[in-house]
């Protein structure tokens, strides 16, 4: 709601530091010792953009023709000061977002454009796009609202849960998002069925996987 991101001394509750982040932060991750967040609604619009809209504080880039909002960022901190690294311009409503085993890749849920971005780490930028539509041929308007993600020890197998699906994609990552994959690009090998609207999932061992249905 303040659209910053804090650093707090669990033992004493003192702030160690507070840093402005981009509109609606929701995801948080650490790897490759930099810190990773998601924001809903991108940046901060600058002054003089006129295509923005009121949100409860503040505003918030839209596109003039859905009202809709027209990016997703993921902003790079250094965990230690604070500082911004990077802003780095994704998908739509970016929410969840967690990190490889090894700290190589950072893999983030975009609900509103039915695909998860994948973060090098070393360099910081997109290394893929991964499409979790479920029926695209039938229906292109349709979404699909990937809001959780669960990964394997490995770094070979990533699963995402689709809200509006009521299913998980499972999805074999390729070498582009993942260490020594065998194939190129990453694939959604299939879905999952779950009960309503799936918010998140969590691998247990690489053996058990649980699923929160919103």
């Amino acid at each position: 709601g303040n659209n910053k991101v804090e650093k707090v001394d669990i033992q004493s509750s003192k702030t160690i530091w507070s840093v402005p982040s981009g509109v609606a932060p929701f995801g948080i991750t650490i790897a490759n010792k930099k810190l990773y967040v998601t924001n809903w609604a991108g940046s901060i619009p600058e002054n003089g953009d006129v295509d923005v809209a009121g949100v409860p504080w503040g505003s918030a880039k839209v596109d003039p023709k859905t009202g809709a909002t027209r990016e997703g960022t993921v902003f790079v901190f250094d965990p230690q000061t604070g500082a911004r690294l990077k802003e780095i311009t994704v998908g739509l409503h970016p929410n969840d977002i967690i990190a490889s085993a090894d700290g190589k890749f950072v893999y983030l849920a975009n609900g509103n454009s039915d695909k998860v971005s994948v973060l090098n780490t070393e360099k910081d930028e997109i290394a893929e796009q991964i499409s979790v539509r479920i029926s695209h041929d039938k229906n292109s308007y349709f979404g699909d609202s990937p809001d959780g993600l669960g990964i394997t020890s490995d770094g070979k197998t990533l699963f995402v849960s689709n809200g509006m699906d009521n299913a998980l994609a499972v999805v074999s990552l390729g070498n582009l998002s993942s260490s020594g994959a065998a194939v190129k690009e990453s694939r959604v090998n299939g879905f999952i069925p779950t009960g309503a609207y799936p918010g998140a999932v969590s691998l247990y061992h690489d053996s058990l996987l649980f699923v929160a249905n919103i």
